[in-house]
């Protein structure tokens, strides 16, 4: 009779040494860059940006986040403007990889906008290399708003960001 086992090709549990993802009470670091494009894709942006979150439970997240953006949206180089921003994400498993859902909210300033509110929508991936290490992929739909009344206007000018970033969790 022929063998019928089926290799292992991916380990389906890691042992209880290799945990992979977050548990209450570590500290997350994220650095990387961030790019936008308009909702009509006809200008963008780049920026660093650097993020520091808290784990309250192994799956909810609160964090920091600052970024530097230089930006050709208005037809000039070398615009500067900056963002920082709370933030809150349901990471939805434990593993070597990590989908989340969030949202984040912060203050947008510098030289070409006025200094207004960000809310943003945010979805992504977090995909750990080692327990402690990982790629983040995440995309946002950002809107910008001076008051409240500016909410549904910024909903329908709103941008989308993207992010590509290294996390170290400790």
């Amino acid at each position: 009779m022929p063998d019928m086992r089926v290799p292992a090709i991916l380990p389906i549990v890691a042992a209880a040494d290799d945990y992979y993802g977050f548990r209450s009470g570590d500290w997350d670091l994220q650095l990387g860059g961030t790019g936008g494009s308009s909702r009509n894709w006809n200008g963008g942006n780049v920026a660093a940006t650097a993020s520091l979150g808290y784990l309250l439970t192994d799956n909810l997240e609160l964090s920091v986040r600052q970024s530097l953006l230089v930006s050709d949206s208005r037809g000039s180089q070398n615009i500067k403007n900056g963002a920082t921003a709370v933030a809150f994400d349901v990471n939805f498993a434990t593993g070597p990889v990590v989908p989340f859902l969030g949202v984040n909210f912060g203050r947008l300033y510098g030289d070409t906008v006025v200094d207004s509110w960000n809310a943003a929508t945010e979805g992504g991936v977090k995909w750990f290399v080692k327990r402690d290490a990982y790629v983040l992929a995440m995309a946002e739909y950002a809107i910008q708003f001076e008051d409240i009344s500016d909410v549904d206007n910024g909903w329908h000018d709103g941008a989308f960001v993207y992010t590509l970033a290294l996390g170290l969790t400790f």
